[in-house]
């Protein structure tokens, strides 16, 4: 490394959002290395199918006729406003539905509505339907138009900042013919009874005065909303498993500004059958499928790229300026003494301050400190989020030392940040994280400022724009089992107070 790079700080090559552009199906449209005479027939047999009676049950002349009038309604509602070069539910969000009323209508609980949607949802024809928090990470970083082949930035309401995710089967008897052109019915036939889920629940949603903007394969990774909005896991194959339908799926979801209460990932062991179970790689015609560990190594740009990088660093003894979900943080291993001096010389911060855990979940925390009532209390309400809890640490704790207060009590918090969380897990313990700032100056929100401001430090740091919160956790110690604020943060005493009642 030159004189210039050690002057810098040195970023690191971290999670990215996809750019719309690099799905393999638009890939086809423009990327030379993908795009073929091959590629152009699939997508002109969808025009006008082969009529020769010569071709092989399956790719006869009828069953293009009939794979392709599966698509017909996925297919129209697509090209309604194609002379603008969009492709909506391909590359953009629908704007087919009609206006609402001006007043919301206020239900009893978000319990109550929650409830209600997911029966709705499931009397127009949904067979699963799950609710998660709009997570950024998911959200394509562009949108692409196949028409003039132009990229620009992907622009979504942050008010919309629920996802309610809906899965339908998809025919077994017709995915059972493939790889013949009749399989392809059942994935139109899914589009288009997706299509008719979304459409109708969003105009129920804008009915009662709310926003609601359906969404198929455009705007957002379904995939892993799926999996959060626990409907499924995520397989060696690519695709989510569902407990009742296995990968038979299609997937569309809905942004919208209901407040609704979110479900949780659900686990039922596909993670570890995949690890031991080859059985679709074996099968997989064209070796797509990997024999191999689960690798964030990118292997093409229709790939993400991940955070093993940062993981490495960490559980190597090396800082990190990373992302949260308040504002930057330093981030370090609390096994290696000398990874958390180096926090305390780089923030210039005493060594006789107490530092604060960050966990993945409430199991992992449980590990380092007593929790009583109301810090159970405060933690449904707050966790994953902005609330840091001081607690009594437990007993003979191998990490450093410089971690742990004179009152034997420790910091904790579960943030709410899938960067974060995902590191966590991949480092296979919690991470000492404080605020990625000189002590006494104003916390960071993003990179940028990290990098003037730590511009003589050669330190790794995960850009990933302004943080969501832009204002440091509440700290309260709950030691004596009642409310002691010790940093008033982005959760104020009048919400705390609240959560109480």
């Amino acid at each position: 490394m030159n004189k210039e790079n050690k002057s810098k700080i040195k970023n690191n090559e971290t999670f990215k959002r996809f750019n719309q552009k690099n799905d393999i199906f638009n890939r086809s449209l423009w990327d030379k290395t993908v795009k073929s005479k091959k590629t152009e027939k699939f997508y002109n047999d969808y025009v006008k199918p082969p009529e020769s009676e010569t071709r092989p049950e399956g790719y006869k002349h009828k069953d293009y006729a009939f794979r392709n009038a599966t698509w017909f309604m996925s297919d129209t509602f697509s090209n309604i406003h194609k002379n603008n070069g969009r492709a909506e539910g391909f590359t953009d969000e629908f704007k087919v539905q009609k206006p609402g009323t001006k007043s919301k209508y206020i239900f009893k609980s978000n319990k109550d509505l929650t409830d209600e949607i997911k029966i709705i949802a499931k009397k127009l024809g949904a067979d699963l339907v799950g609710i998660t928090k709009s997570n950024p990470k998911w959200i394509y970083s562009h949108k692409y138009r196949r028409a003039t082949n132009e990229i620009k930035p992907n622009k979504i309401d942050n008010s919309l900042n629920r996802v309610i995710v809906i899965a339908n089967q998809m025919d077994k008897d017709l995915i059972d013919t493939a790889p013949s052109a009749l399989s392809g019915s059942a994935t139109g036939l899914g589009y288009s009874n997706d299509l008719s889920n979304i459409l109708s629940l969003s105009q129920y949603i804008i009915n009662l005065g709310y926003k609601a903007v359906p969404s198929q394969n455009d705007t957002a990774l379904s995939i892993p909303l799926a999996i959060e909005a626990g409907l499924g896991e995520y397989a060696r194959n690519g695709l989510l498993i569902t407990k009742k339908f296995g990968p038979r799926v299609r997937i569309s979801k809905i942004f919208t500004d209901l407040p609704l209460e979110c479900d949780k990932p659900i686990s039922f062991g596909v993670k570890n059958y995949c690890s031991i179970c080859n059985k679709c790689a074996n099968s997989c015609p064209p070796r797509a499928i990997s024999f191999d560990k689960p690798s964030f190594k990118q292997i093409n740009k229709s790939n993400i790229k991940g955070i093993k990088k940062a993981v490495k660093k960490i559980t190597n003894g090396e800082v990190v300026f990373i992302p949260t979900d308040t504002v930057y943080g330093i981030a370090a291993n609390p096994f290696k003494e000398k990874a958390v001096k180096k926090i305390f010389l780089i923030k210039k911060r005493p060594i006789s301050s107490s530092l604060i855990l960050l966990c993945s979940n409430l199991k992992m925390a449980k590990k380092y400190a007593f929790f009583n009532k109301l810090s159970i209390k405060l933690i449904n309400m707050f966790w994953p989020g902005p609330l840091t809890l001081i607690l009594k640490r437990k007993p003979n704790l191998n990490i450093s030392k410089l971690f742990i207060a004179s009152n034997n009590t420790i910091g904790v918090r579960v943030p709410d940040h899938n960067v974060i969380l995902e590191i966590i897990k991949k480092c296979n313990f919690p991470i000492f994280c404080t605020s990625a700032n000189i002590t006494g100056k104003k916390s960071n929100i993003n990179a940028k400022s990290i990098m003037k401001n730590f511009k003589n430090k050669k330190i790794a740091i995960i850009k990933d724009g302004v943080t969501k919160l832009k204002k440091d956790s509440t700290i309260i110690d709950v030691t004596e089992n009642k409310i002691n604020i010790l940093r008033e943060g982005y959760i104020n005493k009048k919400k705390i107070n609240q959560s109480l009642l």
